[in-house]
C-alpha cells in the first residue's frame, strides 16, 4: 500500500513537472529555480527530486483536485484545477472541456458536433480541429482539454452520442489520432476519453456493462490503443476502465486488471470520477 502511493504522487508529480517546462497555457517561469526545475532531466528522476521535498500532506494535495464545483463550466472557470503547490514552485494545473470547444464562456469557437467531423473521414481536417479547440483553451489559461470522445454510438439515443466518432471503431481511431495530434502540437495535453465501454448517460455512474473479451478487443479498445500508439509520443491523457465497474468482461477476471499493459499507455491517467465531487482527482505520468 505504501508502495502504491508513492507511485501515485511520482505519477501525478512527473505530470505536472512536465508542464512545468511544457509550452502550456503559461509555461514561462511557472518552475522556478529548483533542481526539480532542470528539464534536461528525465520526468521520473525529477519527480524523485522533488517527492523527497514534499511533505505528507502536499503529497495528498497533488492526487487531488481543487474547485471541483466548477465542472459545470462559465466564464473564467477551469473544469477542473489543481493549485499545485506554491512553497515549492509546483505549478497548478488547469482543465477545460471539452470535445466541441472549450466550455468557459463566451470567446469560443463553437465547433460543429464531432460526428459531423468523423463524416468527413478526413484525419487532417480532425487535426485542424484539434488545434483549434486546444488553442482556445490554452488562450484561456488551461493545460489540459477534455477530448476527444472515442466512445462507440451503439445506440442514436445515447445522451452524448454527438461528442464521438460513431458506431466504427477505426474510423474512431483515426478520426482520434489526428484530432489528438493536431491538439498537442499546441502544446495543451488532450484527454481521450470516455471510460470504455461507457455508452450511456443513464446510470452512467453505477452501471455495470457485461462483455465477452473478444468483442471488447474488437470494438471498443481499438481506438484506445490508436490514440495511445499513434499519436504524439507523449499523449497526454487516457481514461479506461480501473478498479471499480463500469465494465466486467464475462469468463475472464475484469477487464481493468490492466487495461495501461493493454494498451501500451505511459501517460496521464484520471484516477474515477464517481461525481462531480471527485472531479479533477488525477493520477498522472508523462514520459
Amino acid at each position: 500500500m505504501r508502495l502504491a502511493r508513492r507511485a501515485g504522487v511520482l505519477i501525478a508529480l512527473a505530470s505536472v513537472l512536465a508542464l512545468a517546462v511544457a509550452p502550456g497555457a503559461s509555461a514561462a517561469g511557472r518552475c522556478g529555480a529548483h533542481a526539480w526545475c532542470d528539464a534536461t532531466l528525465p520526468a521520473d528522476q525529477r519527480a524523485e527530486l522533488l517527492v523527497r521535498a514534499l511533505t505528507l500532506p502536499e503529497k495528498q494535495e497533488l492526487l487531488w483536485g481543487d474547485e471541483q464545483f466548477d465542472v459545470p463550466g462559465g466564464r473564467e472557470r477551469h473544469t477542473g484545477t489543481n493549485h499545485g503547490i506554491p512553497r515549492l514552485d509546483v505549478p497548478p494545473l488547469y482543465l477545460s472541456d471539452g470535445p466541441v470547444g472549450p466550455r468557459q464562456g463566451a470567446g469560443a469557437t463553437a465547433m460543429p458536433a464531432p460526428l459531423g467531423l468523423a463524416a468527413a473521414f478526413d484525419p487532417a481536417l480532425a487535426a485542424r480541429a484539434g488545434a483549434l479547440v486546444a488553442a482556445e483553451a490554452k488562450a484561456k489559461g488551461n493545460d489540459l482539454v477534455y477530448a476527444p470522445t472515442v466512445n462507440l454510438m451503439r445506440t442514436p439515443r445515447g445522451g452524448r452520442t454527438f461528442e464521438g466518432y460513431g458506431e466504427d471503431p477505426f474510423l474512431a481511431g483515426r478520426t482520434a489520432v489526428g484530432w489528438i495530434n493536431g491538439a498537442q502540437a499546441t502544446g495543451v495535453i488532450a484527454s481521450v476519453k470516455h471510460f470504455a465501454v461507457n455508452n450511456q448517460e443513464t446510470e452512467r455512474m453505477s452501471i455495470n456493462a457485461e462483455i465477452d473479451e473478444r468483442t471488447l478487443r474488437e470494438l471498443y479498445l481499438p481506438q484506445f490503443e490508436a490514440a495511445v500508439k499513434e499519436g504524439p509520443r507523449r499523449l497526454g491523457d487516457v481514461r479506461l476502465p480501473q478498479g471499480q465497474r463500469p465494465v466486467r468482461v464475462r469468463e475472464r477476471a475484469p477487464a481493468e486488471r490492466d487495461p495501461q499493459r493493454r494498451v501500451g499507455l505511459s501517460g496521464h491517467r484520471p484516477r474515477g470520477l464517481p461525481g462531480r465531487a471527485r472531479h479533477g482527482r488525477l493520477a498522472a505520468q508523462r514520459p
